[in-house]
């Protein structure tokens, strides 16, 4: 873990930076309550049934488990989703390419025939270099954000990267949580992946999908942090919007930017309204190229428009 404090855009910031999931799970097992919140009932321990209504854990050391072994409830229905999500998203394939070779998985009729050497026919591999592609995922959001919306904001999150992913795109995650308090930021990210390693959905679950990985990991954060000021115990840092994150964070116009569900027009009511929304705020087009000479494109729901 490492953790920096220094003046930006005229506010303290409080930057904290985990290098890996163990990382994270190292600190949290062994940090300790700093004096801003020692003197009240620190949320992330909260055991009230309210609490753990809205957490959807029974207590910290639960969701610490969680976090660490896994979250299996409900991943049959987070798979059936995915399912129909991934209706809407284009069909995009690769044409086969072949060139004659000495061995291969076609025949070349005409010179095998003429005994000719390069009598089979092999598929031509595009070995270019990946392209790397940047999602940001800010994992805060508002006290009033339902548990269904965190659900469906991350499912689709983890879908659209399963998307680019299978286009061979290396997606770098940007997993974070940012929060402000008058002139304070509290920034932490969390390095949950590197750009050329694939998403494992289970892996990923339970920091997408549950409610308890803010409301008792991230809020555990806050309280350790030292230096915060009293205000941060009222309602644990206020959520900014995207276009106040996009700014502080200086994050580029080509890196894809994923904020809290409301931001993103996810109401946790009707998933086709959400994926329509979702992807509408994303706008695709602006951030795959695809070469028609080397693809099939099957784009029914036109999600590859550009932003105009």
């Amino acid at each position: 873990m490492k953790s920096n404090i220094y003046s930006k855009d005229d506010y303290d910031f409080f930057e904290i930076t985990f290098k890996n999931k163990q990382d994270l799970l190292s600190y949290l097992k062994t940090a300790k309550t700093s004096t801003t919140f020692s003197t009240r009932e620190i949320l992330s321990h909260n055991i009230s049934e309210e609490y753990i209504a809205w957490s959807k854990t029974k207590s910290f050391a639960e969701a610490l488990q969680l976090f660490e072994n896994g979250w299996y409830e409900d991943f049959d229905k987070f798979l059936a989703q995915k399912k129909q999500i991934d209706k809407y998203f284009p069909y995009i394939a690769k044409k086969k390419t072949y060139y004659n070779y000495i061995c291969g998985s076609v025949p070349n009729v005409v010179n095998a025939i003429n005994n000719l050497p390069l009598s089979m026919r092999k598929v031509y591999n595009d070995d270019n270099a990946q392209n790397i592609i940047t999602i940001n995922y800010n994992c805060s959001y508002p006290w009033t954000t339902t548990q269904n919306q965190i659900f469906i904001n991350g499912l689709l999150t983890l879908s659209l990267i399963d998307f680019f992913e299978s286009l061979d795109y290396r997606v770098d995650l940007k997993f974070y949580k940012i929060s402000k308090v008058g002139n304070q930021i509290l920034f932490t990210d969390i390095i949950l992946k590197s750009p050329g390693e694939r998403i494992n959905l289970q892996k990923f679950y339970f920091a997408f999908c549950n409610p308890s990985f803010a409301r008792r990991i991230l809020f555990r954060i806050t309280e350790t942090t030292n230096g915060l000021n009293r205000q941060w115990t009222h309602h644990y840092g206020e959520n900014m919007s995207t276009d106040e994150i996009k700014k502080i964070l200086r994050i580029k116009e080509n890196n894809i930017f994923i904020n809290w569900p409301e931001q993103m027009g996810v109401k946790g009511e009707n998933i086709e309204e959400d994926i329509r929304s979702f992807l509408d705020t994303i706008v695709l087009g602006n951030y795959i190229k695809i070469d028609e000479e080397k693809f099939n494109i099957c784009d029914d729901k036109h999600l590859l428009k550009k932003k105009k």
